[in-house]
């Protein structure tokens, strides 16, 4: 299936519709946020169906679900090595992943994930841990 720059802002619109609500009705920021992702499966593309993962686990930490928002940052790593991802994408999945272990009480395994992320971002002179 082809996948052109209409695909992508369709994408993108729908995740950033879907930001638009958090906080103020969860179910609409997250169908917002899975029709993003549909269309990013239907598209085949990796890299925007793992950027999802980012908009959908604001919610599940909002809801207390961090073992689901876990899984989905650990399937967005996956992602990420499958699509050849930047090394910006691997700094903040990290840092999602340590966020994670850390409400779910595991110190040292978000330890691993925020030092494996600020590595990233100190190569690349963009320290999103500040």
């Amino acid at each position: 299936m082809a996948f052109g720059k209409t695909d992508t802002a369709k994408i993108f619109a729908n995740y950033q519709y879907g930001d638009l609500w958090v906080n103020i009705n969860n179910d609409s920021a997250y169908h917002y946020f899975n029709k993003g992702k549909s269309l990013a499966i239907k598209y085949n593309n990796l890299l925007l169906e793992a950027k999802s993962h980012s908009y959908i686990i604001t919610i599940l930490n909002d809801e207390g679900k961090y073992k689901e928002a876990l899984e989905l940052c650990q399937n967005a790593e996956k992602l990420f090595i499958k699509a050849k991802a930047s090394p910006k994408n691997f700094a903040i999945v990290y840092n999602n992943l340590g966020n994670e272990w850390q409400y779910l009480g595991s110190f040292k395994n978000a330890s691993k994930y925020y030092f494996k992320g600020l590595k990233i971002s100190e190569k690349l002179n963009n320290c999103v841990f500040e």
